[in-house]
C-alpha cells in the first residue's frame, strides 16, 4: 500500500497542538507546525470550539482534552502503520 504524502485534518490538528504544548505564540505555531496563518486560524478556532485548546490573552494552551486527542491520533497512526 502506498503511504499518503499529505497530512489529513487530524494530523495537522495534532501537529498544531503538539507545537502549542511547547510554544504558545501564534507565529511560532505557524512555522513549527508547517502551516500558514490562514490555515492555522481555522484550526485554532476549531480547537477552541471543541475544547482542545484555550486562548489566554495572545497565548494558546492545550487542554486535557487536547492532550487526549494527541494521544489517540498518535495511537491510530501507529495502529495503521503496523497493519500496512
Amino acid at each position: 500500500m502506498t503511504e499518503w504524502k499529505n497530512r489529513n485534518n487530524f494530523q495537522i490538528l495534532k501537529e498544531v497542538l503538539l507545537v502549542m504544548s511547547a510554544d504558545n505564540v501564534k507565529t511560532h505555531i505557524v512555522y513549527k507546525g508547517n502551516t500558514n496563518f490562514k490555515v492555522l486560524k481555522d484550526y485554532l478556532e476549531y480547537a477552541k470550539a471543541t475544547g482542545l485548546a484555550l486562548q489566554i490573552n495572545n497565548n494558546w494552551v492545550v487542554t486535557d482534552k487536547g492532550k487526549e486527542f494527541i494521544l489517540r491520533v498518535t495511537e491510530l497512526e501507529a495502529m495503521l502503520k503496523e497493519e500496512a
